[in-house]
């Protein structure tokens, strides 16, 4: 099973490249002027790969709770309706339901009141800074990123989802470092 997870994280990350490119350049340009710094791909790397991780093992612990307490059932299938609910929102309307929306406006706005200015500079940071920036990405609103976490969901264990990010972020990562 590892390697069919394997294989569709490389065609995902493999297709998703003009993605990255399009979506994450203009920031990571922004943010790196003079180019994108290897520590920067390194800590997105490790970001993805922690995600992974987390997705992995709390799928793996959701599923033998739902299995083993009869009570979670429910909530796991109001969960999994909820998530149908919001995906054919997004597919009818196109956009977010209004709600989220401002509250995604709202916590931009007080990150870029917060760290605006730290994060204009950030082609002077060391290089823990711009590990942590990379690693940071990884809870971007990311269609695609969220699309490869539950791949990594399906693995048997945790170091296996951890793997099968991996190799998502570093494919994915080429169009990042071209844009």
């Amino acid at each position: 099973m590892l390697s069919g997870l394997l294989i569709t994280a490389a065609v995902m990350g493999l297709g998703g490249i003009p993605h990255c490119a399009a979506m994450c350049g203009a920031p990571c340009s922004m943010a790196f002027p003079r180019g994108l710094p290897f520590t920067f791909l390194v800590g997105r790397a490790l970001g993805y790969t922690t995600l992974g991780v987390l997705a992995a093992a709390s799928s793996n612990i959701l599923g033998s709770w739902v299995r083993d307490v009869a009570f979670l059932k429910p909530f796991w299938l109001m969960g999994q309706l909820a998530a149908v609910m919001l995906g054919v929102w997004l597919l009818w309307s196109g956009r977010w339901p209004q709600q989220l929306e401002l509250l995604g406006q709202k916590i931009y706005h007080w990150a870029n009141q917060r760290w605006g200015h730290q994060i204009r500079q950030a082609a002077q940071w060391s290089v823990g800074l711009q590990i942590t920036a990379g690693m940071a990405w990884a809870v971007l609103p990311c269609g695609l990123l969220y699309g490869a976490v539950m791949v990594a969901a399906l693995a048997n264990t945790p170091i296996e989802g951890g793997l099968v990010m991996l190799v998502f972020a570093v494919i994915s990562g080429v169009g990042v470092w071209m844009a």
